[in-house]
Parts: structure tokens; sequence; C-alpha cells
């Protein structure tokens, strides 16, 4: 199976989910929607430095929370250690947990009831903050890694608005949102009316490879990095109306 398509319910759990007021009421929906058991945001407030003054929300039990910080934890998790550093999304089974001290933080995670499987989305805004989102499970690895292969863009998805409500929660304002040209607005409504690059340049009047040019730049701008995930952010933020066209 495939990842999903943009579908009429998740384009309205997106919304539902954007519009929420709060960002741990964000995360309870996450994992109800997605049958995820833990969802933890991260955002670094100074680059380079993944734990200084660090902005956390999580569903992870108070023990645990409590266990971590104690143990400090962070220094040892191969996933906020690398999370930081990533450009890409990543399996947590991907990352080197060869260490004795992170087979121990693992094993300790495991008597708190955290499973080892997880999801790892890391985060650079146009401001260059840097954050990590989250998402754990109990789960056998094979049976996850095949779960995430189904949701893994519907997941960047919410880690984007995870980051949007971090922002406006910390600053009072999204202040995340991208000044598209003209053109890329009008490139990015016809591609969401179902329009390919040869048909958007016949209309506008520029060459296909202009296009091209324009919604690759589109992509760029909104931190996305298919189609899919530039519409429907630049939909979510007012940028487009795709019904402006009907």
């Amino acid at each position: 199976m495939g990842t999903p398509e943009l579908t009429d319910e998740y384009d309205r759990f997106f919304d539902e989910l954007s519009r929420l007021p709060d960002i741990n009421l964000c995360i309870e929906k996450i994992c109800s929607e997605f049958k995820i058991q833990f969802v933890t945001y991260h955002l670094a407030f100074h680059e380079g430095k993944a734990i200084d003054s660090p902005y956390v929300r999580t569903n992870y039990p108070a023990d645990w929370v409590s266990q971590y910080l104690t143990n400090d934890y962070v220094e040892i998790d191969p996933v906020a250690q690398s999370g930081f550093k990533r450009a890409l999304p990543c399996l947590w089974s991907d990352l080197d947990w060869s260490s004795d001290k992170s087979v121990d933080f693992k094993n300790d995670a495991q008597k708190h009831g955290i499973g080892t499987s997880g999801y790892l989305v890391p985060i650079t805004d146009r401001r260059r903050r840097r954050a990590i989102v989250n998402f754990a499970s109990s789960a056998k690895e094979s049976i996850w890694s095949h779960k995430i292969n189904d949701i893994s863009l519907l997941l960047q998805e919410c880690a984007e608005i995870l980051h949007r409500k971090a922002i406006v929660d910390l600053y009072g304002t999204d202040d995340e949102k991208p000044a598209l040209s003209p053109r890329e607005i009008q490139c990015l409504t016809w591609v969401a009316q179902g329009k390919d690059a040869s048909s958007i340049g016949l209309i506008l009047g520029i060459s296909e490879h202009t296009v091209r040019d324009y919604c690759k730049s589109a992509k760029h701008k909104l931190g996305c990095s298919t189609m899919y995930q530039a519409i429907h952010k630049a939909t979510m933020l007012r940028l487009i109306d795709p019904d402006s066209l009907n």
C-alpha cells in the first residue's frame, strides 16, 4: 500500500488539527487518528545547541519524563542527538543504537512502557529554528515500518502543523507564512486544479520549464518536498484558494 492521497477526509483532519487551540490537544488528536502511542515535539531555541532552553510538548508518562530529565538522557538518546543534525525523516531503527549507554537507555525506556519503534521528523524553518517531532510506538519494528511507509507524508504534515502551533504559542503569531510570488501562487493554484506544467504554461503564457521552476521555488519556500505537501500547506496558510478558479 502506498502513501494515502490527499482525500477530503485528511483535508478536513488537517484543517481541524490546525484549528485546535492547544498543541497538546493536537498531539492527542494525532495519536487518536493514526493509532500512535506517543508524540513529542521538541524545539531548540538556539541553532546547534539541541538542549539549550528547549520547548518540549509530549504525552509521554510523567514518570518517564522525570526519569529522562533526572538521568540527562538527552545526552545519550540517539534520537535527540542525531535529530537536530538530520535533514530528512527516518525510522528510529535507522539510527545508531550500538553504544552501551544507548542500550541501557533503550532498556530503561522499555521498563517505563516506552516502545522502541519510532519515526523522527526534523524541521528547519525559514528563520533557521530547528525542531524534531517524534512519533513512537510499542509495535514490532516490522509492523511499524510498514505503517510508516503508508502514512509518512501525513505524519510530516502533522509535524509541520505542530511546529506552527509551537511558534504561535511562543511568539503569539504565526511568523512562518512564506511570501510566495504571484506567479508561484498562480502555478500552485492551477496544479491544485489538476493541471500539468504544459497546460499551465499555455494558460499563463509562459514555458513549461518556467512553470516547473515556479513550482520548485514554491515548494522550497513552503519547506515541502512534494507538490502534494506544498498545495496542502499553501491552502492551509490561505496562500491559495483552488476553488477561486472554478
